[in-house]
């Protein structure tokens, strides 16, 4: 396994990166402490290593981190997946975990284009809303439009 490049220690740290010498696949992982709404939780964090675009194998490689929330219980079951819903939204912030992580891990991978090594922000999109009195009037769509 190749040596990790980067933990992640707490939500929205810092980006992710491709280890050198990683290939698709490589989990890396080390024990740290996850954030919650009572407190540090036990977690290990880390990085999952894929190919860029899912339908070609030999596409760039990029990064996205991942955070497995320890269970606090001896009898456990199948581990739980984090999906937070929305385009653009993170899948790594979830100040509630430790809720889910009683009698199993709770396991949260970050977003292609979002979360990991390659991010694909939109500023248009951004100044638009921003610009927007009324997000649901016509000159609000149009500015979307065009941004898009």
């Amino acid at each position: 396994m190749t040596g990790l490049a980067y933990v992640r220690f707490a939500p929205g740290d810092q980006p992710v990166s491709v280890p050198e010498g990683a290939k698709a696949g490589d989990l890396t992982l080390q024990a740290c402490d996850y954030p919650t709404e009572k407190g540090d939780v036990a977690a290990d964090c880390g990085t999952l290593v894929v190919p860029e675009t899912r339908a070609d194998p030999g596409s760039r490689l990029i990064a996205l981190p991942v955070t497995r929330i320890r269970t606090t219980s001896e009898a456990t079951g199948p581990p739980v997946f984090f999906l937070t819903g929305g385009p653009g939204v993170s899948n790594m912030d979830f100040d509630i975990a430790n809720r889910f992580a009683t009698d199993r891990d709770f396991v949260m991978v970050g977003y292609r284009g979002v979360d990991g090594s390659q991010r694909l922000d939109c500023p248009e999109v951004d100044s638009a809303i921003k610009r927007a009195s009324d997000v649901l009037d016509e000159e609000s769509f149009r500015a979307y439009a065009e941004a898009y």
